[in-house]
């Protein structure tokens, strides 16, 4: 069975990983919570989950090298035996990763599909398909398109928290908006006492709290001292980050959280806080 021709043009080798990440963007409609570059590679890693790992493989070494990075963690996690996926399974398994319903689960799988697909070699777009159920490889080549009509969700706290955070931080290509919440948190939380601390993550909403519960773990009560540098570069030493990007990924996210927390737990915080740490941390 041959691919349906593209109402659009798919993204070329010599385009790159940006290129790439903004035509998925475009053709997915995704919600603000999922980046492109999440949605691609949710959804390249469960097709390489239902494809032997030799296939698998070969499929990440047939990529243009830019975008090779993106989906090297399908490899690298693709251990046991080739997950029983039929369409629907394979959908459901999507849209539970990132968050959207089924529906928009088949528009993103169309447009990264296509996408992919179109900086392959046509001979490894027919070894993956020999490897797929009909109905799975009629979605790998296209041979079906979404027809059912999709809503952006409402967004959940947590989902509304991260996306703020993706919209308005400099996170760097690898690092994703709850791994910049979990560094700052856990490091912006040891200037705190025990108890000041997790009135803090009490004050969170529940589905937040929970991206975060590791940062109390073997939690004294006593506040760690230090400074506003010292505190950026805990959290550089955690995300990788250079000095003025990690400054303002931290100031994203405190700002973000401070949204959660009622007034008077604002206030808390900010009494226990040296001068240069509040302006990260500011009571209105």
């Amino acid at each position: 069975m041959q691919p349906s021709q593209d109402a659009e043009p798919a993204a070329k080798p010599r385009d790159g990983l940006r290129a790439f990440l903004d035509a998925v963007a475009a053709r997915a409609r995704l919600p603000r919570h999922v980046t492109a570059a999440t949605a691609a590679a949710v959804t390249v890693c469960t097709l390489a989950s239902r494809l032997t790992r030799g296939q698998a493989f070969q499929l990440l070494t047939s990529l243009p090298d830019p975008l090779q990075p993106l989906f090297e963690p399908c490899i690298a996690h693709r251990y046991g035996p080739v997950a029983d996926l039929d369409d629907a399974a394979f959908l459901q398994r999507i849209a539970e990763r990132l968050e959207v319903s089924p529906a928009h689960a088949e528009y993103i799988s169309d447009a990264v599909f296509t996408l992919v697909r179109a900086v392959l070699p046509p001979a490894i777009n027919q070894h993956v398909a020999q490897q797929l159920p009909r109905d799975l490889r009629d979605l790998w080549l296209g041979a079906r398109r979404p027809v059912a009509e999709v809503d952006e969700p409402e967004l959940s706290p947590r989902l509304e928290l991260l996306a703020d955070i993706e919209d308005r931080a400099p996170l760097p290509f690898g690092i994703t908006a709850v791994d910049a919440l979990s560094a700052v948190l856990c490091a912006f939380s040891r200037r705190l006492s025990g108890g000041e601390a997790r009135d803090v993550f009490l004050g969170l909403p529940e589905d937040v709290r929970v991206l975060v519960d590791r940062c109390l773990a073997d939690r004294g009560e006593a506040a760690d001292t230090f400074d506003r540098d010292q505190l950026l570069a805990k959290v550089a030493d955690s995300l990788g980050t250079p000095p003025a990007v990690t400054d303002e990924i931290v100031g994203v996210v405190l700002s973000a959280v401070q949204r959660f927390l009622p007034a008077k737990e604002i206030r808390d915080v900010a009494s226990q806080l040296p001068t240069d740490l509040r302006d990260l941390w500011p009571v209105a």
